[in-house]
């Protein structure tokens, strides 16, 4: 599953790991599909970018679809 590594809420870099370790990254938050980068805000259980709640997909040219 894909990570984000978490730094006074800011998204720092993005890892996948296995589930299992997950404990191991305590800063690490779940990204799932979303379009997370790095730079992004996480705040609440959320992640954010220029204030807006990053909760769309991209499709297969990097377009935003709902």
């Amino acid at each position: 599953m894909n990570y984000a590594i978490v730094e006074n809420g800011m998204v720092v870099n993005l890892i996948s790991l296995n589930e299992e370790n997950a404990s191991d990254f305590p800063n690490a938050a779940p990204v799932g599909t979303l379009p997370v980068f790095i730079g992004d805000a996480y705040m609440d259980g959320g992640f954010y970018r220029n204030g807006e709640l990053v909760d769309l997909l991209l499709d297969e040219e990097d377009d935003i679809i709902e």
